[in-house]
């Protein structure tokens, strides 16, 4: 039976795949988004490279209520 302690292989490949699956998900988290009500929420530049206008325009439109929009976390 072999002793296991923190030199073993063993324990090292362990280690080595947590950090892995940890800058994994910090990777995810960064790059995830949350749905509001089901639905998925654009950025500026988002809509408006989808919407093919400039993100001025976009804001005219939010203050004229042109388009509806929301503010996450004062953004």
């Amino acid at each position: 039976m072999e002793l296991i302690n923190s030199n073993s292989e063993m324990i090292k490949e362990f280690f080595q795949s947590m950090d892995r699956m940890l800058d994994g998900i910090s990777r995810l988290a960064k790059e995830s988004r949350p749905h509001l009500n089901g639905e998925k929420f654009l950025n500026n530049r988002e809509a408006s490279n989808y919407l093919k206008v400039s993100i001025r325009t976009l804001q005219e439109w939010r203050d004229t209520g042109v388009i509806p929009y929301i503010q996450i976390k004062g953004k």
